[in-house]
């Protein structure tokens, strides 16, 4: 789905089911290190996929209307 996940909780933060963690830090090779130390982030575990879906589909059909 690329970029429209993230581009979804942009237009509509509550799209999804999330929880708030820890930010976590990266090692020298880019792994997760999970100190708990850091900020809180929101955390998303599942998208609505209609809301992302439909925005697509009007966009689509925006598109489709004024090339005709």
């Amino acid at each position: 789905m690329g970029d429209s996940p993230a581009v979804g909780v942009i237009m509509y933060p509550d799209c999804g089911k999330w929880s708030w963690r820890p930010a976590p830090e990266f090692d020298q090779d880019m792994i997760y290190i999970h100190t708990g130390k850091n900020r809180p982030i929101r955390v998303y575990e599942n998208l609505d996929s209609h809301f992302i879906l439909g925005d697509f589909y009007a966009k689509l059909a925006h598109f489709n209307k004024n090339q005709g």
